[in-house]
């Protein structure tokens, strides 16, 4: 059945009455998390404690910066389980039928919260898919903490959806505060290989080999990039990040191959911009700087406000020996893209800012 412009308002109607998150390929309904009287005395009602574990499990799925975009509907504060409603409507045949227009894979999480005899709070978890068993997940924390556990019941339920998004996130986070400690991501992807199917292990193997990357191991990134492809043999992502790989071995004219396959390949444009703008840099350090400069304004013309672009131009005015336009470029890929610390420290660096020197970017 194809309900066509109906079938994200049916959705969204349904996600009214829980916190509803779609993306293009699942949809997650967190209903209530039942809580007693002793925790609700503490502020955190059951609508607290399910809109924070539906913020987290979105936040955690937005900071994992994977290709899947989200259509987050809302939150709502009353106390209506979706089952009930879509029955009370007589809508359950419409649903079921937009969710398979949809292809969906689809998730219902609730659950409870007890109090032990030693006070720690004590969370359980259900992870309903049509058809299969109930999975269930216990988690605990302390009363002190109440909203680190929560984070965590986020994550778990992330790890329940798909584990994947779990390893991202890990892996985007590091990035973010520029750490080089990728343990976390190492022990998320180990963790996600047995409960992702085979057929979507390349998007494992990619991430494993961009950990070996930043960590220095070039070489050994490629034989998981190469793995990656193995499995699905126009896989972008691996292809760009072998090209990667490539500049840090200073293979310059093999990396520029492996970005113009990727744009040849990109027939959406996602990786279009992110493949100029490396392909870019390469020139530069083939001192071909004409050229780098008409590949990064064209990168530019498709997005102006690509953070990771402005940085990459930053890298290469710097290593043409323009400071002055690296830390207009940096100031650019900050502005855009705030929350990644490694612009901020190279903006800093290049322009002899301290943290109390820093101006407010605008």
């Amino acid at each position: 059945m194809d309900f066509g412009f109906l079938t994200l308002p049916i959705l969204a109607f349904v996600s009214l009455f829980s916190f509803a998150v779609i993306s293009e390929d699942t949809e997650v309904i967190i209903t209530e998390f039942s809580v007693p009287s002793s925790i609700e005395a503490t502020g955190y009602t059951s609508d607290v404690v399910t809109n924070r574990i539906g913020g987290a499990y979105q936040l955690i799925t937005h900071k994992a910066r994977t290709a899947k975009s989200q259509r987050p509907f809302g939150q709502s504060n009353q106390q209506t389980f979706v089952k009930s409603l879509v029955k009370r409507y007589n809508t359950e045949e419409l649903v079921n039928a937009a969710r398979e227009d949809l292809g969906m894979i689809s998730f219902t999480i609730g659950g409870s919260i007890i109090v032990a005899s030693d006070g720690t709070w004590l969370v359980r978890v259900n992870v309903r898919r049509p058809e299969r068993p109930t999975e269930v997940r216990f988690l605990s924390g302390s009363p002190d903490k109440p909203e680190e556990l929560f984070f965590r019941v986020g994550l778990e339920v992330t790890e329940a959806v798909d584990p994947y998004v779990v390893a991202s996130y890990h892996y985007q986070t590091a990035l973010d505060v520029g750490s080089d400690d990728f343990s976390k991501t190492r022990t998320a992807i180990l963790r996600a290989y047995p409960r992702v199917a085979q057929k979507n292990h390349h998007w494992l193997h990619n991430l494993w080999g961009l950990t070996l990357l930043r960590e220095g191991r070039p070489s050994e990134s490629i034989e998981e990039f190469k793995k990656a492809l193995q499995i699905k043999n126009d896989f972008p992502l691996s292809i760009h990040n072998w090209g990667l790989a490539l500049i840090e071995m200073e293979q310059y004219e093999e990396a520029i191959r492996k970005f113009r396959n990727v744009i040849s390949i990109d027939k959406e444009g996602h990786r279009t911009i992110r493949a100029l703008s490396q392909w870019a840099y390469a020139e530069t350090l083939l001192d071909r700087t004409g050229r780098s400069e008409i590949l990064f304004k064209k990168a530019l013309s498709i997005d102006p406000t690509d953070a990771l672009l402005h940085y990459i131009w930053g890298k290469a005015y710097e290593y043409r020996g323009q400071l002055e336009a690296a830390a207009e470029q940096y100031r650019l890929a900050t502005l855009y893209d705030p929350t990644r610390t490694t612009y901020s420290d190279d903006l800093k660096r290049v322009a002899g800012y301290s943290s109390e020197t820093m101006p407010t970017l605008h």
